[in-house]
């Protein structure tokens, strides 16, 4: 009777461990890496990337090990430097980096050439050596990564070396909108009204206007007055992690297969548009900050 009673309780014992494992497998602990390694292309070293005559520009990462798949968007910043540095007044270092706008949701990122000649362009004026030379450029690459859902996790990638780069004066065969305006299920607008907002002085593309919200509400943002196709919806890279946290923004249903951008904490809120040129289109980024109402 006593060997059946300990197999019994082996048998409870061996239950009792593979719950407590489908457990962990059912609730994954999300893990907050360092770094994810972004691959220096096959053709680097040897190659000279000429961008005037180039359509994109292949890099490859592997995911950050956040301890299992999840939605991940990437950006690419490009330096003159392998070190990259952050302005800092106390060490005595400046911003020698730029970020290209375009955000990417895949571990295989195509770079539009016009946008990273735009980039390399912007680049070398905030490095004061005057003219971009006709002849290639040594560029160091690494790309910044996080969570999809809500900002978090965020990482750096190595610095990767393209050797010759060569640029050119690229000129953005789009232009920056001189207005901007919002509509919306909010009272002052109802979905009926488009309200234009004010530039924001010595922010070229920068746009903003304090608007009350109810929870729940609802709005889209545009270049234009009207629903000529231009209206931004919500996707996701679109809001930033704190103006997401600040007033719960997420994406709803529009009826019309799109997505509404959704706020769900009531209150006034100074909404921001920032429009920056990337490559051949436009990207936004839409900022909400604690406001008074007007």
């Amino acid at each position: 009777m006593k060997k059946l009673y300990n197999i019994f309780m082996v048998g409870l014992a061996a239950l009792a461990f593979s719950a407590c494992e489908s457990d962990r497998d059912s609730n994954p602990t999300l893990l907050e890496p360092d770094t994810f390694v972004l691959n220096v292309p096959p053709y680097a070293e040897n190659n000279v990337y000429d961008l005037e005559n180039s359509k994109a520009i292949e890099f490859t990462c592997s995911q950050p090990d956040y301890g299992f798949p999840i939605a991940t968007t990437y950006s690419v910043q490009m330096s003159l430097n392998e070190n990259f540095t952050e302005e800092n007044e106390e060490a005595g270092t400046k911003l020698n980096y730029v970020t290209l706008a375009t955000k990417y949701t895949s571990t295989k990122v195509d770079v539009d050439a016009v946008e990273f000649a735009l980039a390399l362009v912007e680049l070398w004026d905030l490095s004061g050596s005057g003219e971009l030379p006709d002849t290639p450029v040594t560029l160091y690459i690494r790309m910044q990564a996080a969570l999809t859902s809500n900002g978090s996790g965020a990482c750096t990638s190595n610095v990767i070396k393209l050797p010759r780069v060569l640029g050119y004066k690229a000129e953005a065969p789009v232009t920056l909108p001189e207005k901007m305006y919002l509509i919306g299920s909010f009272a002052e607008s109802d979905w009926n009204a488009w309200l234009e907002m004010t530039p924001v002085e010595g922010s070229t593309g920068k746009f903003s206007r304090v608007v009350t919200f109810a929870g729940g509400d609802a709005m889209k943002f545009n270049m234009n007055p009207g629903w000529d196709g231009n209206q931004v919806a919500y996707f996701d890279g679109l809001v930033p992690d704190e103006s997401k946290k600040l007033a719960d923004v997420g994406g709803v249903d529009d009826g019309n297969g799109g997505l509404n951008i959704q706020i769900g904490n009531a209150g006034t809120y100074e909404v921001v548009v920032t429009v920056k040129v990337a490559g051949t289109k436009l990207a936004y980024t839409l900022d909400f900050y604690e406001a008074t109402a007007e």
